[in-house]
């Protein structure tokens, strides 16, 4: 029996599934004002499905979905200046009025829910402008361990739906791509590989079980299974065997430890000229331990860079620090038009950001031989 709620409602054409919005809803008040109740109120169960996912993705391109989720905020009377936001569960509870398409059409069209609000002006973006590189790959992992398995688009779309994780509009705008941003929380797609990516892949392999460590068809096979690495088929076919492949690795990563030791001591001879040549930069670097003068020194670099106006003096308290994200996050609190990736892209102009965070591919994949 239909619920009573949805009695008298007006199933609207798919085909032109919502409204004019130039001077009104486009609709009877009293309609609007029910529309809204069974909407908003989770109460209130609406039978049905999402339909118009499946049948319609071709109607829809970005453009007609804003404008479709403008007109839905102005039916649910949600604007960026009373403290509310469109939500997934308020795009798919429309859809099931076949009102407009539900989230899995923003998510092929756009990128999700946080896309639609950020182009609708709802600052869904600030809870997570202080976020590093490290934030996302830590909560993704987290993410990863809370659900068993890689995320999907829809498990970050519903977490962020939760408040507990970022949008997929802001994880591609930081990342690149879903790919790059799945490979670094530790599940690398294999396919489309080329020698040098197989190649990187038994590189992290040996640093994370050591120098001597070799890898072998079993080691493969498990790591295949777990969906953290090639296959042996796939080591067979691209470089001719597990032997080739060890022999490649061997000579690479010999040669990636040489350049590394040779680029460290030359940071560290050119961190010794600027003090040579800075007697207050020599004053403050020289006492500090030298296993920790590179990155702390990279840290004043930084500052330097990202707010120049901040005086020596608090310039060498801020950069006193192990925790590169720490120093990285109070130039944010100091600057609010900085953002964490301006803050990574000069580490990166300025030669220093092996210092800040040092990375190598696949780092984030767990490879420990068991």
């Amino acid at each position: 029996m239909p619920n009573k709620d949805m009695e008298n409602i007006p199933i609207n054409d798919p085909y032109n599934a919502y409204y004019p919005t130039s001077d009104s809803l486009g609709i009877d008040s009293n309609v609007a004002q029910r529309l809204r109740s069974l909407i908003l109120d989770n109460a209130i169960e609406i039978p049905g499905s999402d339909k118009m996912n499946t049948q319609f993705q071709t109607e829809w391109c970005r453009q007609s979905l804003i404008e479709y989720g403008a007109w839905l905020c102005t039916l649910l009377e949600i604007t960026p200046n009373n403290g509310q936001s469109i939500k997934q569960d308020y795009i798919n509870r429309a859809s099931k009025l076949r009102l407009g398409p539900g989230d899995t059409v923003f998510q092929n069209h756009m990128d999700g829910i946080g896309d639609l609000q950020i182009e609708l002006g709802f600052n869904s973006h600030s809870r997570y402008k202080k976020w590093t590189r490290n934030d996302y790959l830590l909560r993704g992992q987290e993410l990863a361990v809370e659900i068993g398995h890689r995320p999907s688009k829809k498990d970050i779309a519903l977490a962020n739906n939760d408040h507990t994780f970022p949008s997929l509009y802001q994880v591609t705008s930081f990342f690149g791509t879903m790919q790059n941003f799945y490979e670094l929380i530790g599940y690398p797609n294999v396919r489309n590989w080329g020698i040098d990516d197989y190649v990187d892949w038994g590189i992290a392999f040996k640093k994370q079980n050591g120098h001597d460590s070799k890898i072998n068809g079993n080691t493969l096979t498990y790591f295949s299974k777990k969906g953290r690495g090639p296959s042996k088929r796939s080591i067979l076919v691209h470089l001719g065997g597990v032997n080739k492949y060890n022999d490649l690795v061997e000579n690479e990563y010999r040669a990636i430890t040489d350049t590394e030791t040779t680029e460290k001591k030359q940071r560290q001879n050119q961190l010794m000229q600027r003090v040579i040549e800075n007697e207050e930069l020599a004053a403050f670097i020289l006492p500090i331990d030298e296993n920790d003068r590179l990155k702390i020194a990279a840290h004043y670099s930084l500052i330097e860079n990202c707010a120049p106006d901040i005086p020596h003096s608090l310039r060498c308290r801020i950069a006193n620090s192990t925790n590169s994200d720490s120093v990285a996050k109070q130039l944010v609190e100091n600057n609010p038009e900085l953002t964490m990736a301006h803050i990574e892209t000069t580490a990166i102009q300025i030669g220093i950001f092996d210092d800040l965070w040092s990375m190598y591919r696949f780092q984030n994949v767990e490879l420990m031989q068991t």
